[in-house]
């Protein structure tokens, strides 16, 4: 048992660490300017799954470093790193669903991610879900705490 343990371990070491290495990579490229290495390193790790990746490359789309914006990719990459469980993603997204930003305008769904990041301890999430929630009807905070539970 302990043999496959420690196998599966060293297979787990041998996956990650390059993922970081890649990310890495890609942060120091970024402080240097050099977005377009920045933009292809994490790219190929959000499509792999990385949540951090994702998030990170959302941003980038998000503030158009490098290339014109693009909230449609932007939002596309924060639900997939918010379905993951990232805190940041799921802020980020409650934002944009929150000010219409590449996608529909939807103050439920902007609650529900900010409940998301907020149940994860995110002070922001926690502010914001609270300024959102005191611009809603009854109706509607309702509505998103009934999917919250779903």
């Amino acid at each position: 048992m302990t043999r496959v343990l420690a196998g599966t371990l060293f297979l787990f070491c041998l996956i990650v660490a390059p993922a970081r290495a890649d990310f890495a990579a890609g942060a120091k490229a970024y402080d240097g300017g050099d977005y377009a290495t920045v933009f292809a390193e994490w790219k190929t790790l959000a499509e792999r799954g990385d949540a951090a990746a994702q998030v990170a490359l959302a941003g980038m789309l998000r503030a158009g470093n490098g290339r014109p914006v693009d909230l449609v990719r932007a939002a596309y990459w924060y639900r997939r790193s918010a379905d993951a469980g990232n805190a940041v993603a799921q802020m980020n997204l409650g934002e944009m669903y929150q000010q219409g930003w590449g996608i529909k305008r939807d103050p439920i769904k902007a609650l529900i991610w900010y409940e998301r990041a907020a149940a994860q301890g995110n002070d922001w999430a926690i502010a914001r879900r609270d300024a959102l929630a005191k611009t809603m009807t009854a109706d509607q905070r309702e509505t998103a705490r009934s999917l919250l539970r779903n």
